[in-house]
């Protein structure tokens, strides 16, 4: 149940407009509340991992500089942004309860098969039958934006990018590469595990999305076991079969004058850095407080698209995220060397600090390093911790 409910905490993109809220993640959260809060009654405030104090202090960190912005600048406080700092401040709190007594292995390897199926699916549907499975529209109304217009791949004909169970597939990469990142110190324990890793792995170039082969990149780069050579051999059907469209969009799309999606986000970096580096203000609160939706500059911002890192500093200035992100890989001292990659790919994504996921996520990152048990050198299927009893797990035996 457990593994379900994370799962179901990922499904950010099932977005109810009308509403305002992406409702599969909000009832996942609210069963997760209801179900720790009846089983760890006394102990649900009481703290017990650094991952969680890590996180609280990132997140309170964010909350008062933004608060000194808002202040300091005089501008009106938003409601609605002082609920969203509540809920991320409970989900962390109860995302340690939650972690207890639950494998990572398993956590994860379900995590990415279920994703990987809805997206693989997608694909060979669509490639073998013409039909595309639209997962989000008959649902929330909204169409997965996976379909390219105007291009052709000159082998497969007309080009899907797929998302999977996501609105289109830079989100796809952004929720899915952090997870592939942390799995690949378990690829090469089972014949399972390995397949699952390098399918997850395949699945960022084949969205065609530029935050995905990015993230690919960064995590075949970052393999230690695996020689150069075949890297390379790894990278040479995935470059050819991404190679087409990614010419179209970046060099022919360019000379006709269309939109490769790569000049909105260069005039966000010009406008942001003209405001943030001429400006005191800027250079020390962001352009847009966290705490007040009214932007200082009348360019309206995307609150994440060209990253979280880029959000942050347009939001906080330019020191406090320095700040934050150094104390960020100052807290990853000691945790894996997969965690570290993750957690760069979480800072170079589209991920928002204030949808519920966000705070488990990275509460699951930094207790990473407490986790060396959880599969051990197969030789036959074990009782891996996690399977089946949820809530009520006897503690795991660390090797």
């Amino acid at each position: 149940m457990k593994i379900s409910l994370f799962i179901l905490l990922s499904l950010q993109s099932y977005y109810f407009y009308e509403v305002g809220v992406a409702l599969f993640p909000l009832v996942s959260f609210l069963i997760i509340v209801l179900l720790l809060t009846i089983r760890c009654r006394e102990d649900i405030l009481k703290i017990q991992t650094k991952a969680t104090v890590h996180t609280l202090l990132f997140y309170f960190l964010l909350f008062l500089w933004s608060l000194l912005g808002l202040i300091y600048l005089n501008e009106v406080f938003n409601l609605k942004r002082l609920v969203g700092f509540t809920l991320v401040i409970i989900a962390t709190l109860y995302a340690e309860k939650f972690f207890k007594n639950i494998s990572t292995f398993k956590l994860i390897k379900t995590y990415l098969t279920i994703h990987l199926c809805f997206f693989y699916i997608q694909i060979i549907l669509y490639y073998s039958t013409g039909i595309f499975l639209d997962y989000i529209t008959h649902i929330t109304g909204e169409t997965q934006r996976v379909l390219s217009v105007s291009f052709d791949h000159p082998v497969f004909g007309h080009l899907i990018r797929p998302s999977g169970l996501f609105i289109e597939p830079g989100t796809y990469a952004t929720f899915i590469a952090p997870f592939v990142a942390l799995f690949s110190k378990w690829r090469g324990r089972t014949r399972k595990s390995s397949f699952i890793f390098w399918c997850g792995l395949i699945s960022l170039f084949i969205s065609s999305s530029v935050f995905g082969i990015l993230f690919g990149l960064i995590i075949l780069i970052s393999l230690k076991s695996i020689s150069l050579k075949f890297k390379i051999i790894s990278l040479t059907p995935l470059v050819a079969y991404i190679a087409p469209y990614m010419y179209y969009r970046f060099i022919h799309k360019i000379q006709f004058g269309g939109d490769n999606g790569i000049g909105i986000r260069e005039g966000r970096f010009i406008n942001a850095g003209e405001y943030i580096f001429t400006n005191a203000n800027g250079f020390l609160f962001g352009i847009k407080n966290l705490l007040s939706l009214n932007p200082h500059t009348p360019y309206i911002m995307s609150d994440n698209d060209v990253g979280l890192l880029f959000y942050l500093t347009t939001s906080i200035g330019v020191f406090p995220s320095i700040f934050l992100v150094f104390l960020l890989f100052i807290m990853l001292k000691r945790v894996g060397y997969e965690a570290k990659i993750s957690l760069l790919l979480v800072l170079l994504s589209k991920h928002s600090i204030f949808t519920l996921f966000f705070p488990f996520m990275i509460v699951l990152i930094l207790s990473n390093h407490r986790r060396p048990h959880e599969m051990p050198v197969y030789k036959k299927p074990m009782n891996v911790s996690g399977s089946s009893t949820e809530f009520n797990q006897p503690k795991l035996k660390s090797t």
